[in-house]
C-alpha cells in the first residue's frame, strides 16, 4: 500500500479569522529539544560538571539558546532563499510556518555559548558537551516534523516504502527526513554511550567533537536522498557544509587526543 503524506502540520488548532491557529509539531520539536537542553544543563551543574553554573546563569543562557537557535536558524533559511524574501519580504517573520536552516543554528548557539561562558565566566567546552545529546534528538524531532510538514522530501523513488507528497507531485519519493531522524537518534545514542564509557575524566571537549563528526558524516550520508540543487561534486550545498563541519570535528580530536592537557575553556 503506497503511503500518502496528509498530516495536518498542526498538533491542533482552532480556526480564528479563517486561519488556523493553534500548536504545530514543528513549534513542539523545538519545544522539546529545549526543554531537553535545559535538563542536561542542569544536570550538568549538579554533577559540577560545569563549574558556577547557578540557576541565574543557566536561566540566562537557556534564554540566549533560545534566541540563538530561532534566530540564527531563521536567518540561515532566509539567506539561502532570497528569492522568497524579495517576493514577500514578511516571510522572514513567519517563523511558524516552518523554515529552519540547521547552519545558521549552529552559529547561533555557539554564540550563545560563547556569550553565556564570557558573561558568566563559565568553562566554554563542558557547556557544549552538556549540550550534544539534546542537540541531536531535538535535531531527530525536528526531522520528524518536517516529514509531518511534507517538506525536505526526498528524490523519487520505485522503492515499496515511497512515499507521495500530494504538495509536491504525485510520484513515490524517499521519505528522507525520516532517513535522517532515524540518523540523528543513532548519534544520540552513539553520545550517550561515549559519555558513559568516558566518565567524568574525559576531556572537555571530546563528546563536542565527536558530535560534529557524526553529525556531519551522517548528514552527508543521508542527504544522498534528499532532492536538494547539486553544488559541487555531485553533491548539494548541505552535504558540502556538513563535511565541513565533520573535518572541524576531527580536527579538534586529533588536537585534543594527542595532547595531555585539556583544552581550555
Amino acid at each position: 500500500m503506497v503511503f500518502v503524506n496528509h498530516f495536518s502540520p498542526f498538533l491542533f488548532s482552532v480556526q480564528i479569522g479563517g486561519q488556523p491557529i493553534g500548536l504545530r509539531w514543528y513549534g513542539l520539536a523545538y519545544v522539546l529539544g529545549f526543554v531537553l537542553g535545559y535538563l542536561s544543563l542542569r544536570r550538568a551543574a549538579q554533577r559540577n560538571r560545569v563549574p558556577g553554573l547557578g540557576q541565574d546563569a543557566l536561566d540566562r543562557l537557556i534564554f540566549a539558546l533560545i534566541i540563538g537557535v530561532v534566530g540564527g536558524g531563521r536567518l540561515g533559511y532566509v539567506l539561502q532563499n532570497p528569492g522568497q524574501l524579495m517576493r514577500d519580504p514578511m516571510f522572514a517573520l513567519r517563523i511558524w510556518e516552518g523554515g529552519m536552516a540547521f547552519f545558521g543554528g549552529l552559529a547561533g548557539v555557539l554564540l550563545a555559548v560563547v556569550w553565556s561562558a564570557r558573561r558568566d565566566r563559565l568553562p566554554y567546552w563542558p557547556l557544549t558537551d552538556a549540550l550534544t545529546i539534546p542537540a541531536a534528538l531535538g535535531l531527530g524531532f525536528g526531522r520528524i516534523a518536517n516529514f509531518i510538514n511534507a517538506e525536505l522530501w526526498g528524490r523519487p523513488t520505485h522503492q515499496s516504502w515511497g512515499v507521495i507528497y500530494p504538495s509536491v507531485d504525485q510520484q513515490l519519493r524517499h521519505p528522507a527526513e525520516l532517513y535522517s531522524s532515524v540518523a540523528l537518534f543513532v548519534v544520540a545514542g552513539l553520545l550517550t554511550w561515549l559519555r558513559h564509557r568516558w566518565g567524568p575524566e574525559a576531556k572537555p571537549g571530546l563528546l563536542s567533537a565527536m558530535f560534529l563528526m557524526a553529525y556531519g558524516l551522517s548528514r552527508a550520508f543521508t542527504d544522498i536522498w534528499r532532492e536538494e540543487p547539486i553544488a559541487f561534486a555531485g553533491m548539494d550545498m548541505g552535504q558540502i557544509l556538513s563535511l565541513v563541519i565533520a573535518a572541524i570535528g576531527w580536527g579538534l580530536w586529533l588536537r585534543w587526543t594527542r595532547t595531555s592537557s585539556r583544552p581550555k575553556a
